[in-house]
């Protein structure tokens, strides 16, 4: 996380805006970009089996999915990509854009869109990850 960014401290670890959260249920992990305080934007089921882009409270997230505690996968995933992400205004910004949008197919229930929020269009082709274009 960048210095300077506001950043919450708790048991569920320390994170700012504009940095991924990485929920682990089971061998699945759930990914949400971090646009306040309290609250992430990420992918969501719906009742027809829609996934859709959406903002919740962190806590809300917890409880619905009995995920564990959220922990900061921003420096992981920056190693990892090898690219520099683009400023916290323009994650959330681009975050933002995407709120409610949905998608039925199987590629759109990947998170990784939330992620090419963070990074724009730059890929590590080593990396082997398909990443959706937004």
């Amino acid at each position: 996380m960048s210095p300077g960014l506001t950043t919450s401290k708790s048991a569920m670890g320390e994170f700012g805006v504009g940095d991924v959260l990485r929920f682990r249920y089971f061998l699945y992990d759930h990914l949400a970009l971090c646009v306040s305080r309290t609250r992430v934007i990420h992918y969501w089921a719906g009742r027809r089996k829609e996934n859709f882009i959406r903002i919740d409270k962190i806590s809300y997230v917890l409880k619905v999915s009995k995920c564990s505690d959220p922990e900061c996968y921003t420096a992981e995933l920056d190693k990892w990509m090898d690219v520099e992400p683009f400023s916290r205004n323009i994650i959330v910004e681009r975050a933002r854009q995407k709120l409610n949008e949905k998608n039925t197919s199987s590629l759109g229930r990947d998170t990784t869109t939330l992620i090419r929020l963070k990074y724009g269009g730059g890929l590590n082709v080593d990396s082997g990850v398909f990443l959706l274009d937004v």
